[in-house]
């Protein structure tokens, strides 16, 4: 039986879950499968991922969360990244990765306001 790569929690209408470790490629695209696959069977609002805990961001992952993202936006439910260091921003502008907006926030409880705010 193989771990989940990211443990997603009910929180209100949402679905939390907090990147705890770099993921390489494939855990990486496992990740946004299991994503994809719990927002499809739950119906939350938002699916909010936590990335305070680690430092950088390849652009491998940076590309599964816009795709995530988009697939996500498909069945009316919406992604939110919170806690992303600074070091991931500016590599992120330095890619060229360009983000919706209202998709980035500060923390948690930011996005769980926006969330509420509709």
């Amino acid at each position: 039986m193989q771990t989940q790569i990211i443990p997603l929690l009910r929180v209100q209408r949402c679905l939390l879950g907090s990147i705890q470790y770099g993921l390489h490629d494939h855990r990486a695209w496992e990740m946004g499968q299991h994503v994809l696959q719990e927002a499809k069977r739950l119906s939350p609002r938002a699916v909010i991922l936590d990335f305070t805990a680690i430092p950088l961001i390849d652009s491998f992952l940076s590309r599964v969360l816009l795709d995530m993202a988009k697939a996500l936006h498909l069945i009316g439910t919406r992604l939110l990244m919170c806690g992303l260091p600074d070091a991931v921003i500016i590599s992120m502008v330095e890619l060229g990765i360009v983000v919706p907006p209202g998709t980035a926030v500060r923390d948690v409880d930011a996005a769980l306001d926006m969330v509420d705010a509709g």
